[in-house]
């Protein structure tokens, strides 16, 4: 009798996914990804909004961003290193995160080595696996908050897993292992339940609040008190536009059905729960537990945002996938050395070849990581157009509630961004939250105050910056916010030029 396919097949499997040469492989196709593709929206005005600090912009005045000075602080360092060097700050940006994955999954793999958690039978594998959910699975979400936030936590999970097992750890491991997960923290606090969870499993498996009290633990404490310290003493204006940013940003909240029954959400949930169908009581080991627990942490932390935006999902997968790879490599480890009939991958061979293999390759592909080596563009054809009607190095500004429709648009073509906000989020957002009749009546005069004020700004960044191409969306809220006085005034001197799909080109008129 023939052996199922599915064994004859496996020894093969086995050797590629536990030989880790093949990480070298997968490092240079993300590389070659990022470089045939371009930095998201997000990240490309955050870049821009740490170049404008740079030249002595002041935040919330000169340049308005929707989230705590975090968000474009931690680009500052590379964007000055970037002008030291004379290269573009998307290129150092994308370098130095490959460096700083390389260096998180390394310096991961010798503390859980110096814990004696990680076997050499195993190491190939979770090495091939960390490279595809920390650097290649990231795709169009690259160098995101998400992708440094699913990156910086890895080390504290180390650190937690020597605890949890007992395990020797070093002292300046878990300094900075806090560290870097302090800078996690910082960036978005929701991304403390990514720690919080792991802390608490390591808790209820010591029965011990020791784990919690740890040298990793107060270095995350210290370094959050110290950024709202921080904030407090350089950016106080961040909190005179807090209650501006509460009432119209964080208020716009996607139903809860719509937010769950996203993919990326949904492959979080199915991964984690079929690692608990199949492992079972092994769910319970360290290298095991604490990644469940962090997806689990950043799952709340998608939930909590209620956006379902895809980066918003990216760091629950990538822990997820790191749970899967470590309840799946015993069993291919058993496979590579004792042969098709090892006793543990003849438990686990279908949970593995049709479950964690398929997902292995789908996820990427959920998260654009391919659309990465076809140089995608969020408004095709918008750029070409922008090439061939603008002068060299235009000056543009955008009339839309939706970030990307003036970025990365603007830094592609090489134009300069006249706007001191990325788009009228503030008008569209008020604009929404007024139509739908949220809030009492108090609220949405506070509401239309907004408006009054993002419109006027709007008018002011036109006449004192003179952009030679307006973009303006199709949006019905677009339409509407183009009757207030101040944008109509601002437009008065322009007409449309060209409209490619859903993005009209306004410039000036003769």
């Amino acid at each position: 009798m023939n052996p199922p396919r599915e064994v004859v097949h496996a020894p093969f499997i086995s050797r590629l996914v536990m030989d880790g040469r093949v990480a070298a492989f997968i490092i240079v196709l993300s590389m070659a990804q990022q470089m045939l593709g371009h930095q998201n929206c997000d990240n490309s005005w955050l870049f821009m909004a740490a170049e404008r600090l740079l030249d002595g912009g002041r935040p919330y005045v000169d340049f308005i961003e929707t989230n705590p000075p975090a968000s474009f602080l931690i680009y500052l360092p590379v964007v000055a290193l970037a002008r030291l060097l004379g290269l573009s700050t998307e290129f150092v940006v994308c370098a130095c995160v490959f460096v700083f994955a390389l260096a998180v999954i390394l310096f991961c793999g010798a503390i859980l080595r110096r814990a004696d958690l990680l076997k050499p039978a195993e190491a190939g594998l979770l090495l091939n696996l960390a490279c595809v959910a920390l650097i290649f699975l990231a795709g169009l979400s690259f160098a995101e908050r998400e992708h440094l936030a699913a990156l910086g936590v890895l080390p504290l999970l180390a650190v937690y897993a020597a605890r949890m097992q007992g395990g020797p750890c070093r002292l300046t491991d878990a300094i900075i292992a806090g560290l870097i997960a302090g800078l996690v923290i910082v960036l978005k606090p929701h991304f403390a339940l990514a720690a919080l969870c792991p802390v608490l499993a390591v808790v209820a498996r010591t029965g011990s609040l020791r784990p919690a009290l740890r040298a990793e633990n107060w270095v995350i404490l210290c370094l959050c008190i110290g950024y709202v310290a921080l904030v407090a003493w350089r950016y106080p204006t961040f909190f005179t536009i807090l209650p501006m940013l509460v009432d119209a940003y964080v208020a716009i909240k996607r139903p809860l059905r719509e937010v769950a029954m996203e993919p990326w959400f949904l492959l979080n949930l199915l991964i984690m729960g079929g690692v608990l169908a199949v492992g079972r009581r092994a769910c319970l080991q360290a290298l095991i537990a604490l990644p469940l627990c962090a997806s689990l942490g950043f799952a709340g932390a998608y939930l909590i945002q209620m956006k379902g935006y895809l980066n918003h999902g990216l760091p629950g997968v990538s822990m997820a996938l790191l749970a899967a790879g470590a309840l799946a490599s015993p069993a291919l480890a058993q496979l590579r050395l004792q042969g098709g009939d090892a006793p543990l991958w003849l438990s686990m061979r279908r949970a593995v070849l049709f479950g964690f293999f398929p997902v292995m390759m789908g996820a990427p592909i959920l998260f654009g990581a391919m659309l990465q080596f076809t140089d995608w563009e969020e408004h095709k054809g918008v750029l070409p157009a922008v090439q061939r009607l603008a002068p060299a190095q235009p000056r543009m500004i955008s009339l839309s509630g939706q970030l990307d429709v003036g970025f990365p648009v603007v830094r592609r073509a090489g134009g300069v961004w006249v706007g001191r906000s990325h788009s009228l989020w503030l008008t569209i957002a008020s604009l929404t939250l007024i139509d739908a009749g949220v809030g009492d009546d108090a609220y949405r005069g506070r509401l239309a105050t907004y408006v009054d004020l993002d419109a006027r700004s709007f008018r002011e960044d036109v006449i004192a910056g003179r952009p030679d191409l307006i973009l303006v969306d199709d949006d019905p809220r677009t339409i509407k916010a183009m009757a207030h006085p101040d944008i109509a005034a601002a437009l008065a001197d322009y007409a449309p030029r060209e409209t490619v799909g859903d993005i009209t080109l306004w410039m000036r008129k003769p």
